[in-house]
């Protein structure tokens, strides 16, 4: 499970001895896990779904995080997906570098009448 510690011991001084100077784990909850449970716990689960190209991705960090992604090259041996990406463009900005259109800010409202 994300977020705990499992410590096999005899006493609760011997889990709070292991953890002691460990930045990151307090032994605030510590339990006793039932035998039934520690199969499920030790388990490995694979979640990582199968990836191939033509797929759409979600990009989680860097410049172009949350943009949608769509996968064109997968390479398993190196655990690494080339995705096409839609640029970000900043008509504003390309506006007033080319002198095309009016940005709200240059615009002069007449005085009312």
């Amino acid at each position: 499970m994300k977020g705990f510690v499992y410590i096999e011991a005899e006493r609760q001084c011997d889990i709070n001895e292991a953890c002691q100077g460990i930045p990151g784990i307090y032994v605030t909850r510590v339990a006793l896990v039932p035998n039934s449970e520690v199969y499920h716990l030790f388990s490995v689960r694979n979640r990582t779904p199968e990836i191939s190209e033509g797929m759409w991705a979600r990009i989680k960090g860097g410049n172009y995080k949350g943009d949608l992604a769509q996968v064109v090259a997968v390479n398993n041996t190196r655990k690494k997906v080339t995705v096409k990406l839609i640029p970000r463009i900043d008509l504003q900005a390309l506006a007033a570098k080319f002198g095309g259109g009016y940005s709200r800010q240059k615009v002069v409202v007449p005085a009312p009448r």
